[in-house]
């Protein structure tokens, strides 16, 4: 729909559906894609092309393929579609799972398989594992179906060795990084050394981005040898606080803010 306005027509979505648009943009799997959200953002900054995705819940793969229907997807467990893909180039053998995800794998159809990722095709892997067995919202988070979802953080590991993008990007809920002692941050940070990739990792709040509320989350930056690493964003906007905060008479206030880059 068009508005007009001042003797101009202006499209609704016309900010929105602005794209970057880079040369090369980076080929990219977006595992527990969810809806889209983040293959929209990453999408929107020009650098990222979302070819694939695997989504287990049907409902969001629905709204996923409404958002990307470019993208390939995979309504799927992510153990039964990494095992698919190790199968399919051969590398069955040196593949490591239950016996049920390789039954499930077996019984894709061709025209699926076909659509697989295989390694040198994928620059980007991202997303967000399941993080119900991470919150600290989640009073049974030592449940059966809690450590599954936290298991879920080691196929998504699996992926980036086997596939190894230039990039890969891990998002997850604050608790995150303390869970379990940090025990599972601290596996997924070596696991990523282990396989030769640069690592960043920070705790940064949506609401110095842009975003209408404070919500904090955990990252994980990695990058190839050959490849640069990147930073993380500076802060646009920051949250009033008591500490170190400067008022001047006027109403105006100033606050001290920690730098991404520096950590200062």
């Amino acid at each position: 729909r068009k508005k007009k306005g001042k003797g101009k027509e202006v499209d609704d979505n016309e900010n929105l559906d602005d794209k970057k648009s880079f040369k090369n943009q980076l080929a990219t799997l977006d595992i527990f894609a969810g809806c889209g959200g983040l293959s929209e953002g990453l999408e929107r900054s020009g650098v990222s092309q979302t070819k694939w995705a695997i989504e287990y819940e049907e409902p969001a793969g629905e709204a996923f393929n409404l958002n990307h229907p470019e993208a390939s997807l995979f309504v799927n467990n992510c153990n039964v579609i990494l095992s698919a893909i190790m199968s399919a180039c051969g590398d069955e053998d040196d593949c490591i799972s239950t016996p049920e995800a390789s039954d499930q794998a077996k019984k894709l159809d061709e025209s699926e398989i076909n659509k697989l990722p295989r390694p040198g095709q994928v620059d980007f892997i991202n997303g967000g594992p399941p993080c119900q067995g991470f919150s600290g919202m989640n009073r049974f988070n030592k449940s059966a179906w809690s450590k599954v979802q936290c298991e879920m953080i080691l196929a998504f590991l699996s992926f980036a060795d086997y596939l190894r993008p230039k990039y890969f990007l891990l998002e997850n809920v604050r608790n995150f990084v303390s869970f379990n002692k940090g025990q599972t941050f601290r596996l997924a940070i070596a696991s990523l050394l282990e396989m030769g990739y640069q690592v960043r990792f920070g705790i940064l709040d949506a609401g110095a981005f842009g975003v209408s509320q404070s919500r904090k989350r955990a990252f994980i930056w990695a990058a190839s040898p050959e490849e640069t690493l990147p930073d993380w964003p500076e802060p646009m906007h920051v949250f009033a606080g008591s500490e170190l905060k400067i008022s001047l008479g006027s109403g105006t206030q100033y606050a001290a803010v920690r730098s991404t880059a520096t950590g200062a």
